[in-house]
Formats: structure tokens, C-alpha cells, sequence
């Protein structure tokens, strides 16, 4: 597909898998680094919380259900995971669904 690509990467890795224990805050900083390509980023079952952003940390944070984030942006979002299970991050943009990473939730007691 030439310059948009057809591989999506999360840590230079296609798929990886992340562990995080429950009842935790996880804290993420998330760059485009795609030459034309926006994606709208969700987490299945969980909420974002958008903390920060090019400019720095925002002042009044905001509860997000999903993010769109364009080529070359920069933020910052923390995301609470209550219970264990697994998670994905998912590329939902129009046309475009598709699973970038998992994250493995365990217990505290594990």
C-alpha cells in the first residue's frame, strides 16, 4: 500500500502482549510515528483517561472512550484495570479495524 502501510506496530513489536496487575494504573504514552495515517485507539472493556499531550500535561484531564490520534501527535493516557482479563488495544478507525496489542490483567494475589 506504499506510503500508508499495512503493518501496524506497538513498541516496534506487531501484536505484543502486555501484563499489568489489577486494580492498577497504567500509564501510557502514545506516538504516531505512520507517515499519513490517523487511527482512533480503544481499549475493549476499559475507560482512558487523557492526561497529557504535545504541549504537556493538561490541566483538566478528561475520561475518554476512545482517542484519535494523527500522524506525528504525541499524548499521554493512564488506564485503570480493575478486574483480570485480557485487554486489547484496538485501531477502530473507519475501514479499519484492527487489534495493535493485548494487555493480560492478573491478580494481586497471583
Amino acid at each position: 500500500m506504499g506510503r500508508f502501510g499495512n503493518t501496524s506496530f506497538v513498541n516496534g513489536e506487531e501484536k505484543p502482549v502486555f501484563r499489568s496487575v489489577a486494580g492498577g494504573i497504567t500509564r501510557f504514552y502514545i506516538t504516531n510515528t505512520a507517515n499519513v495515517t490517523p487511527f482512533m485507539l480503544t481499549m475493549s472493556g476499559l475507560q482512558m483517561k487523557l492526561v497529557g499531550g504535545d504541549i504537556g500535561a493538561y490541566s483538566r484531564e478528561e475520561l475518554i472512550d476512545s482517542l484519535v490520534i494523527s500522524p506525528a501527535e504525541r499524548y499521554v493516557i493512564e488506564v485503570y484495570t480493575p478486574t483480570p482479563g485480557t485487554y486489547e488495544l484496538r485501531n477502530s478507525a473507519p475501514g479499519r479495524d484492527e487489534l495493535l496489542a493485548e494487555f493480560e490483567v492478573i491478580s494481586a494475589s497471583s
